[in-house]
């Protein structure tokens, strides 16, 4: 897999606030879109091809559409299996995405593809690195050591900012960092469920952090407020009230100077259920929502701020 995804997702991320019509004229293969506005703000949709949508999490089935009743382009269709409200625009306006991984294995395969490109095309010396942080966080991740893989993620994160301040970033990195933000998201939620974590009180959700790993996993609130020096990743958790049925999990974020859904250069957002890793290489900041869905349509939430600052790294 894949220097041709990598291509490919470069040139998405570089186009999230054109038209659909402009991204396929490109010969981009759109497979995700955001949903930013309306009834429908926060689904992920995964497409069946080209503009169709099928993606059963949100019980969604429909098409992506642009006319100017709307002004934007948006879904049409069935959502959360519901037949969607007597609007123009459906369920909302959306943007496309890049799609996540489909599994653990995938993940790691194009964090793998990642480091070779960079060890080819980059810089040797930096792909060592990478390569033997990668080897660890593969190793950590199989004993179910949910902390050290977190740790490990960070070191990997600091090689990469390290070089960019030696040599500047560039947009080519940025699926590079996708893959990667991608790979520790998805390799930190399949790893055992922590058993303790603070009450949640009826009709809520919190926006939690995870400390320790196995029998001692703990979440802990994550404050309203995230301080990180720039280059730093967190991954973050939603909790719901245990006894809700049949809920969807959504996220909402919007970076500093951008529309919903955006994401910047040289950052990076992955989201997989009631996950998500950020970051961000750049000083800049975040507001990011967790909302739960419940079945009966009501949505309960919890909001933060996430800071990234380039404090210590000024010379």
């Amino acid at each position: 897999m894949k220097k041709l995804r990598l291509i490919t997702l470069a040139l998405l991320l570089g186009v999230l606030t054109q038209p659909i019509a402009w991204a396929q004229s490109k010969g981009i293969v759109v497979d995700c879109y955001r949903i930013v506005s309306g009834p429908g703000r926060g689904a992920l949709l995964r497409s069946s091809g080209g503009t169709s949508v099928f993606d059963p999490y949100y019980g969604a089935a429909g098409v992506i559409e642009e006319h100017g009743q709307c002004g934007c382009v948006h879904f049409h269709g069935v959502l959360y299996g519901a037949s969607e409200p007597n609007s123009v625009c459906g369920w909302g306006c959306v943007i496309p995405v890049p799609c996540g991984p489909s599994s653990v294995a995938e993940a790691a395969d194009d964090l793998a593809d990642v480091i070779d490109y960079i060890g080819f095309n980059v810089d040797e010396d930096l792909a060592d690195k990478l390569a033997d942080i990668y080897d660890d966080m593969q190793y950590y991740a199989d004993l179910g050591c949910y902390g050290v893989v977190d740790a490990l993620a960070d070191a990997f994160s600091e090689e990469l900012m390290s070089y960019f301040l030696q040599f500047g970033y560039a947009a080519l990195f940025n699926p590079m960092v996708q893959n990667f933000a991608e790979y520790v998201n998805t390799r930190l939620s399949a790893l055992a469920t922590p058993s303790f974590h603070p009450l949640i009180a009826p009709n809520t959700v919190r926006i939690l952090r995870q400390i320790g790993s196995g029998s001692r996993a703990r979440l802990i609130d994550a404050n309203t407020t995230i301080n990180l020096r720039v280059g730093e990743m967190v991954t973050l958790q939603m909790l719901a009230q245990a006894g809700l049925v049949n809920h969807l999990f959504l996220w909402q974020y919007k970076w500093k100077g951008l529309r919903e859904g955006e994401i910047p250069n040289a950052a990076a957002v992955a989201i997989l259920a009631n996950y998500i890793t950020l970051v961000s290489y750049n000083s800049t900041s975040l507001k990011l929502t967790g909302l739960v869905r419940h079945s009966s349509g009501q949505l309960y939430r919890d909001v933060i701020k996430v800071n990234w600052s380039a404090r210590g790294y000024e010379e």
